[in-house]
């Protein structure tokens, strides 16, 4: 990934050192991110091989992933430790009510529900 940043970057100072109109910066900004998203997020979101996915969950570095990963596959002290990682607030708190569903304590995740509507 930080190869693409670095293509990504030598390319936007070539553009500018030739004088390169701005829309051509736009569309080579437009082309990077397209980039990004098909290869580094495309398994999970439009993924249809469950091992692709599965593998992309178990290497990934994201710790919502991580977490899903860990809940899927009935990995809940581990769960339980990557929900203090997640960072986002709703992210969390989402992934809170899924580990509460899954023990069974659906009144406590309700209640969190709840809590944090507000």
């Amino acid at each position: 990934m930080i190869r693409a940043f670095i293509i990504f970057f030598l390319a936007t100072f070539a553009m500018g050192v030739i004088g390169a109109p701005q829309w051509g910066l736009f569309v080579l900004l437009f082309l990077f991110l397209a980039y990004l998203f098909m290869f580094y997020y495309y398994p999970v979101l439009f993924g249809r091989n469950a091992d692709k996915i599965r593998l992309y969950l178990r290497k990934s570095k994201i710790p919502n992933y991580q977490f899903i990963y860990q809940l899927l596959y009935s990995n809940e002290a581990e769960a339980e430790k990557t929900l203090n990682r997640i960072k986002q607030k709703t992210a969390r708190n989402h992934a809170n009510v899924m580990l509460l569903t899954k023990q069974k304590k659906v009144q406590r995740g309700k209640s969190t529900l709840i809590k944090n509507e507000g």
